[in-house]
């Protein structure tokens, strides 16, 4: 940013960084359209002034939302952009890929934990009883009800799928919140690269990896998920099948990045190629486990013969 004499949006991100969070709240837009503002401009300023000029700014932001709403109204903040600030301070020491894993997983626990807080009260039953009932109005009012019937379902069979497949979206939802949080820091960090000079260029979508030991929280996962169901402990089971999704979702655009990958590297002609991605896009269950399998694969084998860690810095 300073390399382009981009003053103006440097001031800019000063100002942001400021007074977004008590935007976002008197206005009720926090979002990722926020959050990305605010990590931009985190990673902006903390390019040019370091990363402790960008922590204080954001803590002052923060601090003029307190003291206008009371720290009952912080609560209800986003702290995805402080993973900014992390990720500014970690890789003075930690080369690039490993830096970046480290503060996408810190942006998914600042997603997570906030909203954490209300997620009992998202699991009670009385309240998911009513959203059943909204549903079945819903599928009596469009018709579907009546459809589910002419295939062989009755009231309670339908209602009984309602209620299971609610309660298993309300139970992954923590990862979904998660996911969320990463594509918001992803974004923010691949805008930045891309586009402004002072950072190095973004890493090719090809060349993307985590470091091996990425593959250890997939493990400790699926551990904790066989724990829970062995010895009928819902939590560990709970955040085990979470920390599973999020690893689907890493291993999905890891998957996908070495199936591009080979894709190019291979002499094949334009028509095949395009036949393969066809083929793969109508055979879409099939094609996303299998990429999925692929990604994680890769997390320990390396089919690139990428290096391990990478010089350039985030």
């Amino acid at each position: 940013m300073a390399q382009r004499n981009d003053g103006l949006f440097f001031y800019l991100g000063v100002l942001i960084l400021l007074v977004f969070p008590w935007l976002g709240l008197t206005y009720h837009l926090w979002g990722w359209v926020v959050d990305v503002s605010l990590l931009l401009s985190v990673f902006g300023v903390g390019y040019r002034l370091g990363w402790i000029a960008a922590a204080v700014l954001l803590a002052s932001g923060y601090a003029v939302a307190a003291g206008v709403f009371g720290f009952s109204g912080v609560e209800t903040l986003s702290f995805t952009p402080v993973a900014g600030v992390f990720g500014l301070w970690i890789r003075r020491w930690l080369p690039g890929n490993v830096a970046f894993f480290w503060s996408v997983a810190v942006a998914a626990a600042l997603t997570v934990f906030p909203f954490l807080r209300g997620f009992p009260d998202m699991m009670n039953e009385s309240l998911i009883r009513e959203n059943v009932d909204f549903m079945m109005q819903m599928y009596q009012t469009t018709g579907l009800f009546a459809t589910l019937q002419q295939q062989g379902m009755t009231e309670i069979m339908i209602r009984q799928r309602i209620t299971d497949t609610l309660a298993l979206y309300l139970q992954l939802t923590p990862a979904l919140t998660a996911i969320a949080g990463m594509m918001t820091y992803g974004m923010a960090y691949y805008i930045l690269r891309r586009f402004y000079g002072g950072w190095n260029r973004a890493v090719p979508f090809v060349l993307w990896r985590f470091p091996k030991k990425t593959l250890w929280g997939v493990n400790a996962a699926i551990i904790l998920f066989l724990i829970g169901e062995q010895f009928s402990q819902p939590v560990l089971k709970l955040f085990g099948l979470n920390v599973m999704l999020v690893y689907a979702a890493v291993t999905l655009v890891l998957g996908m990045a070495v199936f591009t990958f080979f894709l190019k590297a291979t002499q094949l002609p334009v028509l095949v190629k395009w036949g393969i991605i066809g083929f793969n896009i109508v055979l879409a269950p099939f094609s996303v486990m299998s990429i999925m399998l692929l990604g994680l694969l890769d997390l320990g084998l390396n089919f690139r013969r990428l290096p391990d860690q990478t010089s350039d810095k985030p």
